[in-house]
């Protein structure tokens, strides 16, 4: 993790779980800073890609919870700006959010073998 300058942790939302993303947010921030490593936590609004565009962290750790930040939307934006984040990919992130097809996915796998 050494090459890494600075980690923006996106945290907080639109959804109704906004105040468990602060919190994880601030507990992720807090983490990476005891490991030496450069974190700012903020919200995702209006000026966001303004601000990456600006001033890009090496890479963005997104925790914003339901619509918008677990469904691979927010992923698709940074991929769009070309920032680099943590995370499985928007499909992946769709795939799971929708909770039918997320459980109809293993189930598939183990009746086609």
């Amino acid at each position: 993790m050494s090459d890494l300058k600075s980690v923006l942790v996106l945290a907080g939302g639109l959804s109704s779980e906004r105040e468990v993303s602060l919190r994880s947010g601030s507990h992720v921030t807090q983490a990476l800073r005891r490991a030496g490593i450069e974190a700012q936590q903020r919200d995702a609004d209006s000026t966001l890609m303004r601000d990456l565009a600006q001033d890009p962290p090496s890479i963005v750790l997104p925790l914003l919870h339901g619509a918008a930040g677990e469904d691979g939307t927010i992923k698709e934006v940074l991929e769009l700006a070309g920032v680099p984040y943590i995370g499985a990919p928007p499909a992946a992130c769709r795939a799971a959010f929708d909770k039918p097809t997320a459980k109809e996915a293993p189930r598939a796998r183990c009746t086609s073998s």
